[in-house]
């Protein structure tokens, strides 16, 4: 592109003054949708132009290259806010640090004079500020962000709510979408603000707001800048929050398996022990610090081949619960009843020992053998009847005196046996 520019003409000038005139090629030009200045030619050699053309040509290159200084020194102090921002990224354990650091970050690099955090409150539907730092924080105390409004709906941070882009407001003097606030606004020095949503798998965390004293400070290549900045805000935001949940959840998980009165430890996919409670800890003496990351069959090498493992692999493959009794060998000498539930991560169990309930069925087995050994050895006629006079047992020197077997008596009466008036005789 080719421009011819006569620039600072002397009112003195008359035309037959410019000799040798020729076009001239511009050195520089600004574009307004990239916010830059770019070079066409270098080459500014004498075009044979008098004495009052050159001289206003000169300081126009001079402009131009005091531009380029402001913009690469823009581009320099955006850089180091970038790396603030990095930083409390890594930092930052909870959303609230984060914003108050991006906040902190901005404020205190130039051209911003104030920077705020807002997220929107669903009960009101209106936008409320959650982090402050900079010149101009009672800024906020006097206006109010309502998506319901059909005016305040309309300005920068409501727009970024909504559509999730980066808003821009390069003239708050002038631009009618800013009339809710600018008067606030430009009592405290703002000219542009730029609105950037914290998005992150198509939710918005949030909305970074920032100003300048600068009328058009936010150039082209800025807001591509800002907006990636607001992604991975958004993105370090929901992973906070995630993180957050899942401890949450874990310190729930913690305290009701801390209830259960069972021995309970827990498997990943790989049979790696991922928790270890007090119960079973007690039991078997053996601290979850000694084998939290430890694989089952690693730590507990007596269970490969027995029972447990089977049902554990049954469990795990069928994702089905098991449930069995197992009596632990030495060095542990105890009866346990283990229930197996699977689910997405693994496996839980759950054991209650029950070493004194497999001691009393065992007592009561040795007292039924022998009382069976005296019954069935004796040479008196045993039975046992109930309340309607049916025969529940009898041993066989009582069968003989009905010239059958026991198994011929028990569940009939002394009337089917013997007759009604015999078996009254009887009775009586």
């Amino acid at each position: 592109m080719r421009i011819i520019i006569l620039v600072g003409l002397s009112p003195l000038t008359a035309p037959e003054q410019v000799t040798n005139y020729r076009p001239v090629h511009v050195l520089h030009f600004y574009r307004p949708t990239s916010g830059r200045f770019e070079t066409l030619d270098r080459d500014f050699r004498s075009v044979g132009l008098t004495s009052p053309i050159s001289q206003p040509i000169r300081r126009h290159r001079e402009y131009l290259v005091s531009m380029r200084g402001v913009e690469h020194q823009t581009q320099s102090q955006i850089n180091k806010v970038i790396r603030r921002v990095h930083e409390a990224l890594i930092a930052a354990d909870t959303c609230e640090e984060l914003a108050a650091a991006v906040c902190e970050a901005f404020a205190d690099s130039d051209p911003y004079l104030f920077a705020w955090i807002g997220s929107h409150d669903s009960e009101t539907d209106s936008v409320v500020p959650s982090a402050v730092a900079g010149t101009g924080e009672q800024y906020l105390d006097g206006i109010s962000i309502s998506l319901a409004d059909p005016e305040e709906a309309n300005g920068p941070t409501a727009r970024a709510v909504r559509t999730g882009t980066v808003q821009i407001m390069q003239r708050i003097r002038d631009d009618p979408d800013y009339e809710p606030w600018r008067e606030q606004a430009l009592s405290y020095g703002f000219e542009s603000s730029a609105a950037v949503p914290l998005v992150a798998d198509e939710r918005t965390y949030g909305v970074l707001n920032l100003y300048s004293a600068r009328v058009e400070a936010f150039a082209e290549a800025e807001q591509s800048l800002l907006a990636e900045l607001g992604a991975t805000i958004g993105t370090a935001m929901g992973g906070i929050q995630a993180r957050q949940e899942l401890e949450a959840q874990k310190r729930q998980y913690k305290r009701l398996t801390e209830r259960i009165s069972d021995a309970y430890y827990a498997v990943d996919e790989e049979w790696t022990i991922t928790y270890w409670n007090e119960q079973i800890a007690d039991r078997t003496e053996i601290p979850a610090e000694t084998v939290l990351g430890e694989t089952l069959w690693t730590a507990f090498p007596e269970i490969r081949g027995s029972e447990a493992e089977t049902n554990y692999r049954r469990a795990m493959e069928t994702n089905q619960p098991q449930s069995f009794e197992a009596y632990i060998e030495e060095p542990f000498d105890y009866w346990v009843e283990v229930d197996v539930h699977p689910d997405d991560g693994g496996l839980s169990i759950f054991s209650r020992e029950i070493t004194e309930r497999k001691q009393r069925e065992e007592e009561l087995a040795r007292a039924k053998r022998r009382l069976d050994s005296i019954v069935h050895n004796t040479s008196e006629a045993i039975y046992i009847k109930n309340r309607d006079g049916e025969y529940r047992f009898i041993n066989e020197v009582g069968a003989e005196v009905f010239d059958a077997v026991p198994e011929a008596i028990v569940g009939k009466t002394d009337d089917a046996l013997f007759g009604a008036d015999s078996a009254e005789s009887i009775r009586a």
